[in-house]
């Protein structure tokens, strides 16, 4: 009968509750290590919106999508790596099968900024691509020989566009 954190509500990228489908709320509360032993319970005093609320569909259906691949992710644990020249180049093909025109990429790029729209009020996704130019850039940035470290998040909403679900895209790696 008491509240408590699910560990799945903790982990980056999860926006909505993955069983429930409900946007989650922030603890307004600042836990400061000087103060590490005060524990805090989830009420709602200490609770607020994450992101702007809302009750469109199709953005909750996209927030649970990257919640869930978010939790698939994490479940697969620390052993499991992926090479990312491979990434890369399933990302390509993915890329292919929409088009390869210059057309079909102007086109894919207008598509992803709308996604990426969606998902920008919510404070993990907010510096993601939101017009055709930037979306572009990005994919071009994915889809090239990585040269440095690139946030996991970037990636599920890259693999939450092209694929849908996370094991799609792990059927594509293997």
């Amino acid at each position: 009968g008491t509240t408590y954190w699910h560990l799945s509500h903790q982990l980056p990228g999860v926006i909505t509750c993955p069983i429930h489908g409900l946007l989650l709320m922030e603890s307004k509360e600042n836990r400061q290590w000087s103060r590490s032993f005060r524990w805090i319970l989830p009420d709602e005093p200490v609770l607020a919106e994450m992101g702007k609320a809302t009750t469109d569909r199709s953005t909750l259906t996209t927030l649970q999508t990257i919640s869930n691949s978010s939790v698939a992710l994490y479940r697969l644990g620390i052993n499991s790596q992926f090479d990312l020249s491979k990434v890369a180049q399933v990302y390509k093909k993915a890329f292919s099968n929409l088009g390869t025109s210059k057309k079909a990429c102007v086109a894919a790029g207008d598509r992803f900024a709308e996604y990426c729209s969606m998902l920008e009020p919510f404070p993990p996704f907010s510096a993601l691509p939101c017009d055709r130019q930037h979306a572009i850039g990005f994919i071009s940035q994915m889809t090239r020989k990585p040269r440095g470290y690139c946030h996991p998040l970037k990636h599920l909403v890259l693999i939450s566009w092209l694929f849908g679900r996370l094991e799609l895209f792990l059927d594509a790696y293997k």
